[in-house]
């Protein structure tokens, strides 16, 4: 769902979007998360004085291991950080509090569970009306197109339209591209656009957030590649290539670093994405995560054997 609006946005316009639900990735999974936990972990009771922000001691951390500050999982530890900092009233000389590194870590744990930390700040998020209610924007962009007129559904859509219109707090940019009665409703200001713009629409548009269970989690050649995977960034570009035994292969540098599941490549095949006829080009497939997989004893829970495995993500637009 959406998944046009998204390859459109990040392929054409270089625009990056998240979105805001179904989809998201345990934080507490992602590479860099735990690089970050292990660091904290290791000193659990040292103390950040008042004057010390927690968004600081991220972004050395952070800058020491050679992460890119601008890579989604970090900017949003960045983000967790900065709230942090805001509830112990850093920068303000009468309100600041000191904080114990243990209460970094069960602060980073706490917002695992809140998925509007999950997302990246600098993205456009793309989703449903359905999926807003109770939620608000600063701003928002409606695509009016999609409402139905017809006199049997008008009442509940016209409801829905206006909840979709009130999660703007400050600017609400509604598009069109035919007569809407909903738009007419509201008396906006318009502001037509020229048709002739020398835009060729794309003939084929298909994103995929790719999950853990769209990946071989036990593929052995991910096993004896952690050391490549490991300085992945979401982000970096990889590859999707054709196994001869129908699947895909993921690859970085021409190495095979993963192996995706039969699940993902039904629905590759449901996409008309054959291993038999498609060829991914270059920039249409990137490391969306970089995933812990955690093995552990069905009756003790300890953790037997954990490595990393590359999620990837799909945008193609041509």
């Amino acid at each position: 769902m959406l998944d046009k609006e998204r390859a459109l946005l990040e392929k054409k316009a270089g625009i990056p979007t998240n979105a805001l639900q179904g989809k998201e990735i345990s934080l507490v999974r992602n590479l860099v998360t735990q690089l970050l936990l292990q660091e904290l972990e290791s000193s659990p009771d040292t103390i950040l004085p008042s004057d010390k922000s927690v968004k600081s001691r991220f972004e050395e951390f952070f800058i020491k291991i050679k992460r890119d500050l601008a890579e989604p999982t970090v900017k949003r530890l960045i983000k967790i950080a900065e709230i942090i900092d805001t509830e112990r009233g850093y920068g303000n000389e009468n309100l600041a509090q000191p904080i114990v590194t243990s209460e970094i870590i069960t602060s980073i744990y706490e917002f695992n569970d809140n998925p509007e930390h999950s997302i990246d700040p600098d993205a456009v998020v793309v989703t449903t009306c359905h999926s807003v209610k109770g939620l608000e924007f600063k701003h928002v962009i409606l695509l009016a197109d999609g409402f139905s007129h017809q006199s049997h559904e008008i009442e509940q859509e016209r409801r829905l339209f206006y909840v979709a219109m009130t999660r703007a707090k400050e600017k609400l940019l509604l598009t069109y591209t035919r007569p809407s009665k909903f738009v007419t409703e509201t008396d906006p200001n318009n502001y037509p656009v020229e048709n002739n713009i020398g835009i060729i629409p794309p003939q084929l548009i298909f994103y995929y957030d790719m999950t853990p269970k769209d990946v071989y989690l036990g593929f052995e050649a991910t096993k004896s590649s952690q050391d490549i995977i490991m300085k992945l960034k979401e982000g970096d570009l990889i590859d999707l290539r054709a196994t001869l035994k129908d699947n895909w292969k993921v690859c970085y540098n021409n190495q095979i670093i993963g192996l995706l599941s039969r699940k993902a490549v039904t629905d590759l095949t449901g996409k008309n994405i054959n291993t038999n006829s498609f060829k991914f080009k270059p920039g249409e497939v990137t490391v969306r995560n970089i995933y812990r997989h955690i093995e552990s004893n069905e009756i003790t829970g300890e953790i037997t054997d954990e490595w990393y495995v590359v999620i990837p993500r799909i945008s193609v637009c041509r």
